[in-house]
């Protein structure tokens, strides 16, 4: 039977990626340390936290996810997906050798959404983005999965919408839905005076 084990989880520094909870995201896998990593996580059932680097992980906030394996190479590469299933902060280092490995304690995400306005603004964008992809018509019905899920519609908004790593990993940490919408509003309007338009409109009284 497929036990998950959760005591600790093995860590995948990346300077540009990071594990966003319901988001399935793909890894090349070549490097040996890596490769151990993986091999490992798939044996033990481990989860990984995909996150910037940086010289110490201790109370850092991340996702781990589940890794999944696609394609193995003769050469032990390997294609693999991971997708983000808890929020957690990093507690203390068990091993640097091999690879990186922490206990880990769940973080607490507050998900009620009072601020609909902003919430529908974030969508509307999420899904212009989303039919600018190619093949957006064959793909249809999986995007307006997520379309239809908050979660993953803040989380896709994260990944597709923001281009720095520091303000996706800024945004992935707060712990209140109607903060993140916020503060993806705030990061996005300057960029996009049609935003700014549609903030306006919002704003008029009726």
């Amino acid at each position: 039977m497929f036990k998950l084990n959760m005591d600790t989880v093995y860590l995948f520094p990346l300077n540009q990626s990071l594990t966003l909870n319901k988001i399935p995201l793909p890894y090349h896998i070549f490097e040996p340390k890596y490769k151990k990593m993986v091999n490992a996580a798939l044996e033990e059932n481990k989860r990984i936290c995909v996150l910037p680097s940086a010289n110490d992980y201790r109370k850092t906030t991340c996702i781990a996810g589940i890794p999944v394996l696609l394609q193995r190479y003769e050469d032990g590469r390997m294609d693999i997906v991971i997708t983000g299933v808890e929020k957690v902060k990093l507690i203390k280092e068990i091993q640097d050798y091999p690879f990186l490995e922490y206990s880990y304690e769940p973080v607490h995400e507050s998900k009620k959404i009072d601020n609909k306005d902003d919430y529908l603004l974030i969508l509307d964008l999420l899904k212009k983005k989303l039919m600018s992809q190619p093949h957006y018509d064959s793909q249809k019905e999986q995007f307006d999965k997520i379309l239809e899920d908050h979660e993953m519609v803040i989380n896709y908004s994260i990944l597709l919408l923001l281009s720095n790593i520091e303000d996706k990993s800024a945004v992935m940490q707060l712990n209140d839905f109607d903060k993140k919408i916020a503060q993806l509003i705030e990061l996005l309007a300057p960029k996009d005076f049609d935003l700014f338009d549609h903030i306006n409109l919002l704003k008029k009284p009726t």
